[in-house]
């Protein structure tokens, strides 16, 4: 009831048949218990920002290519022709950090702003 009230009830259906392509067992199970609905309005508002996307700090995006999920295909498709972004692909799922977490972490420490 939540979800409904929170997204008017307009939201992108659950990958339950391929769960993202996660195998079957503990790791797809885990994911099944917490999966909600995405709100369509995520790929339909505009929003406005008042400075450029990453404010100033390097720009990563990160895609999963073991499949390419392909809801994100589009975003991808963007980033890639607008520049200015480090392109790192990591051959696992969508959820890599439920398939992936230490490949994962080791990119996300990588690609972080160093501070002091």
């Amino acid at each position: 009831m939540r979800t409904a009230q929170a997204t008017g009830g307009l939201t992108i259906p659950l990958p339950t048949e391929t769960m993202f392509d996660l195998p079957p067992g503990p790791d797809r199970d885990w994911v099944a218990r917490r999966i909600t609905p995405h709100p369509l309005a995520a790929y339909t508002d505009q929003i406005h920002l008042d400075h450029p996307v990453g404010n100033g700090l390097p720009r990563v995006y990160i895609r999963a290519t073991g499949p390419v999920y392909p809801a994100v295909v589009p975003s991808y498709d963007r980033i890639k022709a607008e520049g200015g972004w480090t392109l790192v692909d990591i051959a696992t799922g969508h959820d890599a950090m439920v398939t992936a977490p230490e490949a994962l972490a080791e990119i996300l420490l990588k690609h972080a702003p160093r501070r002091g």
